[in-house]
């Protein structure tokens, strides 16, 4: 006698072959709208570079801002002529763990491909120590803010 039904092989049979076509495999990554004027959709990149300040004042997205301003500069890599003028980044400090969003008003043209440049008071919000710092180690992503 064998110590398994055929009914109890049948069963775990059906549950394994349930749960294999059940469970969706994802992406490699989460889509989101890059441009929502455009409905364009893309793969959401975690970017890792250096976050560092600057004298805000009238950006390369055509309005003035202050240092008191979420906002902050890409690198002419990923500046593309301005076409993210305007878009929200979400930056996290790779150290502490601080974030916040801030928004595209310059370009960095002395920045590396994955840094930014950010306003006094984001960067302060980030370093938790003021600008005493000068450089910290970021993440970040282009997302919408609503």
């Amino acid at each position: 006698m064998l110590p398994f039904s055929l009914f109890s092989v049948l069963c775990a049979l059906s549950s394994l072959l349930t749960l294999c076509f059940a469970v969706p495999i994802a992406p490699s990554g989460i889509l989101q709208k890059r441009n929502t004027h455009r409905g364009i959709l893309q793969k959401r990149n975690t970017h890792h570079g250096k976050g560092t300040y600057y004298e805000v004042g009238k950006g390369a997205c055509g309005q003035t801002n202050s240092d008191n301003d979420s906002v902050l500069a890409i690198s002419q890599k990923i500046w593309n002529g301005g076409e993210h003028c305007n878009q929200w980044i979400h930056i996290v400090d790779s150290q502490n763990g601080n974030s916040i969003d801030a928004q595209v008003v310059d370009e960095c043209e002395g920045c590396g491909p994955d840094d930014l440049d950010l306003s006094p008071s984001v960067f302060s919000k980030l370093s938790g120590a003021g600008l005493d710092p000068g450089v910290i180690q970021i993440d970040w992503t282009f997302h919408s803010k609503n």
